[in-house]
């Protein structure tokens, strides 16, 4: 069987934003679905490749018209050198105009990243890959209780070390 993502484009994590296109030359025709949305991707996709070199947390993100058209962005895992659409890692599928997917790699293991477009949908898009996030964006600790706050909270269950709390 031929390959599901033939060409995918190489990211790393210093690369900036790449500006592509569902209808430009990067895109190809090969996924319909994938195993952690419900949404028909019938039509052009373009997808990323990505190895980390360390293990941590990384954001892809991407921004469009979404008045134009509604674009997803989602995380697939490798099967023997090629995607694996059966393998979501991460998928961000709303209606806005900017889509983000977090999520925790492992040094050494490839995932692709991919911009697909519902029903067909077509349309330019701008993307980023950040690798050094920390899942709740503020350097330090994780904001396992998902309230936005410092994770030195005392009253919160994401204290990472906070030395003066009573527990």
């Amino acid at each position: 069987a031929p390959p599901t993502c033939p060409s995918p484009i190489v990211l790393t994590c210093d690369a900036g934003t790449d500006s592509s296109s569902l209808s430009g030359p990067d895109a190809q025709n090969a996924i319909d679905l994938y195993s952690c949305v419900e949404w028909d991707y019938a039509g052009p996709e373009v997808v990323y490749s990505f190895t980390p070199t360390e293990d941590g947390d990384v954001r892809a993100s991407i921004a469009f018209d979404g008045t134009l058209a509604d674009l997803d962005l989602l995380v697939v895992g490798d099967l023997g050198g090629d995607c694996d659409p059966d393998g979501c890692v991460a998928a961000s599928d709303s209606v806005d105009s900017a889509e983000s997917v977090l999520w925790t790699v492992t040094a050494g293991t490839s995932y692709y990243v991919v911009v697909d477009g519902v029903e067909g949908a077509t349309g330019a898009f701008d993307l980023v890959l950040d690798c050094t996030v920390d899942a709740d964006g503020d350097g330090v600790g994780v904001d396992d209780d998902s309230d936005d706050a410092d994770p030195f909270q005392c009253s919160d269950t994401d204290t990472d070390g906070c030395d003066d709390c009573a527990n």
